[in-house]
């Protein structure tokens, strides 16, 4: 069994499962993270309001994650390109495996961010690198993104990476 004292399960206040979906709100804010389960007694929101707290656990045993959200900013001269993302963290402790950040092809436009929560099975500790991906992958409706025999070569350009460590509220 996993000692919940080296997987801490942590919950995040959010307004309603919504903004939750939505990756808004994601940071624990002044009052840091609340410990769920064995240390939930450590946490004590300021505002003696009622409040909701969403737990984001792994689909499999031992369900604890450390949450990392990424943060991509596009160039404003960057192409609007369709595809898909993938990043790949190394920290001072570990390094994670490729994730996959859009869960289906997701349009990319010049100037933006796109924020994306992910889990990982191990603290990374201070974020020393970040691999980025990109696979385009051109929508069947616009004939003009499709990359017939390898003629187009769509890209994007990327100005800034974020890793915000939730857990270490560290970025």
């Amino acid at each position: 069994m996993i000692s919940l004292d080296v997987h801490q399960i942590r919950s995040i206040n959010w307004l309603s499962m919504d903004s939750y979906r939505a990756n808004k709100c994601r940071s624990c804010g002044k009052e840091g993270c609340a410990s769920m389960g064995m240390h939930a007694d450590k946490h004590r929101p300021m505002s003696q309001q009622p409040a909701k707290y969403f737990l984001h656990t792994a689909g499999h045993a031992p369900f604890c994650e450390y949450h990392l959200d990424v943060t991509i900013k596009l160039s404003p001269a960057s192409d609007e390109e369709r595809g898909d993302l993938t990043v790949k963290v190394k920290g001072a402790n570990s390094s994670t495996t490729d994730i996959t950040l859009n869960s289906s092809p997701v349009m990319l436009s010049p100037g933006k961010s796109y924020t994306y929560a992910v889990g990982v099975p191990s603290d990374v500790g201070p974020v020393q690198a970040v691999e980025l991906s990109w696979h385009h992958k051109a929508p069947l409706s616009n004939p003009l993104k499709w990359n017939v025999l390898g003629l187009r070569r769509p890209e994007i350009t990327v100005d800034e990476v974020d890793v915000f460590r939730e857990e270490g509220q560290v970025e």
